[in-house]
C-alpha cells in the first residue's frame, strides 16, 4: 500500500510538473517569439505576470511536501486502487484548503493565460498598426524619392520645350537671314544692272563721239568726193553738149548737101561712152559695195535711234510677258460647233495608211502623206500612235479633230478641204499647222499648242484675230485672202518674225506694239490710208504696202527703221516722198504707179540712202519729162529700174 501510495504521488506530481513545464515552456517559447516585435512596456508585464505564476506554482509544491501527501493524490491512490483508507479531519481539512488553494491558484493561471491571450491579441493589432504605420512611413519615403524623379522629368520637360524653342527661333532666325540675304543679292543685282546700263550708256556715248569724229573726217572726203563727182559731171555735160553740137552741125551739112566722115561722131560718143563708166566705176570705188551701213550717223538719225531706246520696251520685258503668259483655257471660250445636219464621212481605210509605208500596223505608222481623196474621216489615223507628219490635200475634209492625242505629231498640212471646224487643243509637239484654202471663218481650237513655229490660215474667211494667247513661240503667220477687219488679237504674239494680212478688208492695223522682233510685214492689197505706226520695229527688213490708199509716207518716214532693205509702196496715192535719209539700210524702192510728178522730190528725197541700188518709178508722171533716167542716175548710185 505505501509503495502504492508512492508510486501514486509521484505519478501526480510528475503530470502537474509537466503542465506547468509546458506552460512555461509554451509561455517563454511566445515570449521569446514576440520578443523582437513587443514594446518595453508590455514585455516589462508580461515577465510579471509571468513570475507571479511561478511564485503560485511553487507555494503549491511546498505545502504538499510539508503534509507528505497530497490530498488529492491520496483520494486519486485510493479510488485507483479501489482501497478505503481512512483519513484524519485535521488532513481533510488542510487537504481542501490545499484545493482551494490550488483552485485559485489554477483561476489565476487561467486568467493570467487570458490576459496574456488579451495582451497577445492586443500586441498583434498594435503590430499590424505598427506595420500600416511602417507601410506609410515607406510610402512617404517612397514618395519622397519619386518627388525628385517627377521634378527631374518636369525640369527635363522644360528643358526640352526650351531647346524647341530655341530651336524654333533658330530656324525663324536662319530663314530671316536667308530672307535678307535674298533681298540683298537682288539690290546687289540691281545695282550690277544699273552699272551696266550705265557702262552701256558710257559706251553708247563713247561710240556716239567716235563716230562723230569718223562722221567728220567722212564729211570731210564726202565733200572731196562730191566735188570730183561734180567736176566730172560737169564734163559729162560738156561732152554731151558737144556731142549734140557736132550732131547738129552733120544736120546742116547734110541740109547743104555736104557730107562727111561718120568716124567723127563714133568717136565722140566712144568717148563719152567710156568717160561715163569711168565716172560710175569712180563713184562705185568711192563707196563700197560691202559696206552696208556707214560708220557715223547724221544727227537727226542718231536722235530719232535715242529716242527710240528712251520710249519703246526692251525684247527683255517683252520676253518675260510671254513667259509669264497664262496656260490654255477653254472653258470660257466660245467655240464654234459642228453643223448639226453634217453627213458623217466614212474613216480612211487601214490599207490606204498602210500601203504607202509598208509598215504592218498602224502604231508603226509614223508619216502619212494622201491626195485627191474622197470624203473621209480622221478617226483610223488617231490610232498611228507614232505619227509624225500628216498631209492630207484634197481629202473632202470637214473638221481636224480627234488628233489630240497624238502625242509626236509635229507637222499637220490639210489644206485644199472643208474644214470650218478644227480640235487640236494641247497639242504640245504640233510645229507646224496649214490650213490654208478651207471654210474657217474664226480661229479657234488652238488653246495649249505652246510651240507652234508655223501657222498658215491664208484663203479662208477668217474676219479677227484672236485665240493665239498660248502660242509662245509663234515665228510665221500667213492670214492673207481672208475677211480681215481687226488685228487686235496681234498683241498676244511675243515671238512673230513674218507676218502676211493682204487681200483682207483692213483699214488700220493694231497690235503691233509687242511684235519687236518682226522681220516681214505684207500689207499689200487693204484699204489703208496711211502706214502702220512701226514704233518697235527696228528688225524689220521688208515692208509691203502696195495696192492701198497712203497718200502720204510721212508718218513711216518717222519711224525708226535702220535695217529696212526693201520697201514697196506701189499702186498707191503718193504725190511726193519725204526725206528718206534714216533707212540706212534701203537697197529696193518700189514707187510704181503713184502720182509723183517731180524728179527733183525723189532726188533730194533719196541723197542719203546709201544702200540703195533700185528704183522703180513706172507709172509715175515724172516719166513725161525729159532724159528723168540720166538725170536720176546721176543723182545718185542707184539703178533706175523700169
Amino acid at each position: 500500500m505505501t509503495e502504492a501510495n508512492g508510486r501514486t504521488d509521484a505519478v501526480l506530481q510528475e503530470i502537474d510538473y509537466l503542465d506547468v513545464d509546458y506552460i512555461e515552456d509554451t509561455e517563454e517559447e511566445q515570449i521569446e517569439k514576440d520578443a523582437g516585435d513587443i514594446p518595453p512596456s508590455l514585455l516589462s508585464y508580461f515577465e510579471t505576470s509571468h513570475s507571479r505564476a511561478a511564485v503560485c506554482h511553487r507555494l503549491l509544491q511546498e505545502e504538499a511536501a510539508e503534509d507528505g501527501t497530497s490530498p488529492c493524490l491520496e483520494q486519486e491512490k485510493h479510488m485507483s486502487f479501489g482501497l478505503e483508507i481512512p483519513l484524519d479531519e485535521t488532513k481533510l481539512k488542510k487537504s481542501s484548503e490545499g484545493k482551494q488553494e490550488k483552485h485559485q491558484c489554477v483561476e489565476m493561471t487561467n486568467g493570467n493565460q487570458k490576459t496574456e491571450l488579451g495582451f497577445q491579441k492586443e500586441l498583434r493589432e498594435i503590430m499590424e498598426t505598427e506595420e500600416l504605420h511602417q507601410k506609410e512611413l515607406e510610402l512617404r519615403e517612397k514618395m519622397v524619392q519619386e518627388k525628385p524623379e517627377q521634378e527631374f522629368l518636369l525640369q527635363q520637360e522644360v528643358i526640352n520645350n526650351l531647346q524647341r524653342r530655341v530651336q524654333e527661333e533658330g530656324r525663324k532666325s536662319e530663314e530671316e537671314q536667308k530672307r535678307m540675304k535674298d533681298e540683298e543679292d537682288g539690290r546687289r543685282r540691281e545695282e550690277r544692272k544699273r552699272d551696266l546700263e550705265e557702262e552701256r550708256e558710257r559706251m553708247v556715248k563713247d561710240r556716239i563721239e567716235k563716230m562723230n569724229l569718223q562722221l567728220m573726217q567722212k564729211e570731210i572726203k564726202r565733200k572731196e568726193q562730191e566735188e570730183r563727182r561734180k567736176r566730172r559731171e560737169e564734163e559729162m555735160i560738156k561732152n554731151e553738149e558737144r556731142r549734140v553740137e557736132v550732131i547738129k552741125l552733120e544736120g546742116e551739112k547734110r541740109k547743104n548737101g555736104e557730107r562727111t566722115e561718120d568716124i567723127n561722131v563714133k568717136r565722140v560718143d566712144e568717148e563719152s561712152k567710156v568717160k561715163r563708166e569711168e565716172e560710175r566705176v569712180e563713184m562705185l570705188r568711192a563707196k563700197p559695195m560691202d559696206e552696208e551701213l556707214p560708220e557715223w550717223l547724221p544727227e537727226p538719225t542718231e536722235l530719232k535711234r535715242l529716242s527710240w531706246m528712251k520710249d519703246c520696251p526692251s525684247w527683255t520685258k517683252l520676253s518675260l510677258l510671254n513667259k509669264r503668259k497664262p496656260g490654255p483655257s477653254v472653258r470660257g471660250r466660245r467655240r464654234p460647233q459642228r453643223a448639226a445636219g453634217a453627213p458623217r464621212l466614212p474613216p480612211l481605210s487601214p490599207q490606204s495608211l498602210l500601203q504607202p509605208t509598208g509598215v504592218g500596223s498602224l502604231k508603226e505608222v509614223t508619216a502619212v502623206t494622201l491626195e485627191d481623196l474622197p470624203g473621209c474621216s480622221l478617226s483610223t489615223v488617231a490610232l498611228c500612235s507614232q505619227l509624225q507628219l500628216l498631209s492630207l490635200r484634197r481629202c473632202g475634209l470637214t473638221s481636224l479633230d480627234g488628233i489630240n492625242q497624238l502625242q509626236k505629231l509635229s507637222y499637220v498640212d490639210v489644206q485644199e478641204n472643208d474644214i470650218s471646224f478644227v480640235d487640236c487643243n494641247n497639242m504640245k509637239s504640233l510645229r507646224v499647222l496649214h490650213l490654208s484654202h478651207n471654210k474657217l471663218t474664226s480661229i479657234h481650237g488652238l488653246a495649249g499648242t505652246e510651240n507652234l513655229d508655223v501657222l498658215n490660215l491664208s484663203h479662208n474667211s477668217i474676219t479677227r484675230i484672236s485665240g493665239l494667247e498660248s502660242m509662245k513661240r509663234l515665228q510665221k503667220l500667213s492670214l492673207d485672202h481672208n475677211e480681215l477687219i481687226s488685228t487686235a488679237g496681234l498683241s498676244d504674239t511675243y515671238t512673230l518674225l513674218h507676218l502676211s494680212c493682204s487681200h483682207n478688208h483692213l483699214t488700220s492695223v493694231e497690235g503691233l506694239e509687242n511684235n519687236a522682233l518682226l522681220h516681214t510685214l505684207d500689207l499689200s492689197a487693204n484699204s489703208l490710208a496711211e502706214p502702220p505706226r512701226l514704233s518697235n520695229q527696228v528688225l524689220l527688213r521688208e515692208l509691203h504696202l502696195d495696192d492701198n490708199s497712203i497718200s502720204s509716207l510721212q508718218a513711216l518716214a518717222a519711224c525708226w527703221l535702220p535695217l529696212m532693205q526693201r520697201l514697196s509702196v506701189a499702186q498707191n496715192r503718193i504725190p511726193d516722198l519725204p526725206s528718206m535719209s534714216d533707212y540706212v539700210s534701203l537697197e529696193q524702192l518700189d514707187l510704181q504707179l503713184n502720182c509723183i510728178s517731180e524728179l527733183q522730190n525723189v532726188c533730194a528725197s533719196l541723197k542719203g540712202c546709201l544702200s540703195l541700188r533700185e528704183v522703180h518709178l513706172t507709172g509715175n508722171p515724172l516719166q513725161q519729162e525729159r532724159s528723168w533716167r540720166s538725170r536720176l542716175l546721176r543723182a545718185g548710185t542707184w539703178s533706175p529700174g523700169r
